[in-house]
């Protein structure tokens, strides 16, 4: 999809002919994002959030999944600041546009968003080598004393970027665009199941750690909706995704098709139009880019345009803006 910004494309292209030059443009519309987008001002937010997740997913007994934000939170390192700026741009358009099956893998876990370092610090995790695009991490025994370092299981895929031509606005493809990001959506959620079943658990087995976490009632409630009663409310549906994907097996192929449909519509409420832990929805049309909800701050100096060619993938329009450093 196209949108432009009130510069002109001659004037676009005198602004950024010398960066262009020496960085090519992708490190010039990571620069922009870096300049112009509000970071976490003490390095200390996103671990907040990841240590609330980290006692969510134990709570819940589901493991704790880390979309990874490469770097180590100097800000110094341009390829990682390039790199972080593609997969939130990424992992948007995953969340936004993955559809029923990315969505039921998804709710098997708690999601979050973290580099290496913020993660082995708050798990405990062993030594992780380089940045993998995904992280799964066994929350059982996090903060238990003497318990073991737990189990982590990667990821590791290059995406690429989710951005095609960028030259002259009449070169531009949008439809090559779509298929290229739906490509990478294919390949997220396949890795995603890939490393959800190869964590260990089976389908059983993770909703059994689900079931024996809910109270009475809430058991009581689960067990009624498969009776034909009314919808749980969407968190305890999505607490207990592995026990509903169990559960609908044994039923009609219509009932199967609504159940689903009900845990996918809950997860898109309660996950994917709600803050992930560690990063902030964006919107983007190419031309400027601003946070869902804004800090007073933010409200008071109004919208921050980080202005590029205009041009981004419909997909990729709302992305998670990831905290890349101070």
């Amino acid at each position: 999809m196209r949108r432009f910004c009130p510069m002109t494309i001659f004037d676009r292209r005198r602004f950024f002919s010398a960066a262009m030059a020496a960085a090519g443009f992708t490190a010039t519309r990571s620069w922009c994002t870096a300049w112009f987008l509000p970071q976490d001002p003490d390095g200390t937010a996103r671990e907040r959030q990841l240590r609330a997740a980290v006692a969510k997913a134990r709570a819940e007994g589901k493991p704790l999944l880390v979309f990874v934000v490469p770097g180590d939170g100097t800000g110094e390192d341009r390829a990682a600041q390039n790199e972080a700026a593609l997969r939130g741009r990424w992992f948007g358009a995953f969340l936004n546009h993955g559809g029923s099956r990315a969505l039921t893998e998804l709710a098997l876990c708690v999601p979050a968003c973290g580099r290496i370092d913020e993660v082995r610090r708050v798990t405990g995790a062993k030594a992780i080598d380089g940045a993998p695009l995904l992280l799964l991490v066994d929350a059982t025994g996090i903060g238990v004393e003497d318990a073991a370092p737990p189990k982590v299981t990667r990821l590791d895929l290059d995406l690429g970027s989710p951005f095609g031509q960028h030259g002259r606005s009449e070169d531009y493809d949008p439809a090559a665009d779509e298929r290229r990001v739906e490509a990478g959506i294919e390949k997220l959620t396949k890795g995603l199941h890939q490393i959800v079943h190869q964590h260990g658990d089976s389908m059983a087995a993770m909703a059994a750690a689900v079931t024996s976490r809910l109270s009475p009632a809430q058991a009581q409630t689960l067990a009624a909706w498969f009776g034909g009663g009314a919808a749980p409310p969407d968190e305890l549906l999505v607490r207990c995704a592995a026990e509903v994907r169990r559960a609908i097996a044994d039923q009609t192929d219509e009932r199967r098709a609504a159940l689903q449909q009900s845990l996918v519509d809950a997860v898109e409420r309660e996950i994917v139009h709600k803050p992930v832990p560690g990063a902030r929805w964006y919107t983007s049309g190419g031309c400027g880019s601003e946070p869902e909800e804004k800090t007073a701050e933010e409200k008071q100096n109004g919208r921050m345009i980080a202005c590029g060619m205009g041009m981004v993938p419909t997909h990729c329009e709302r992305f998670l803006q990831l905290f890349t450093g101070q």
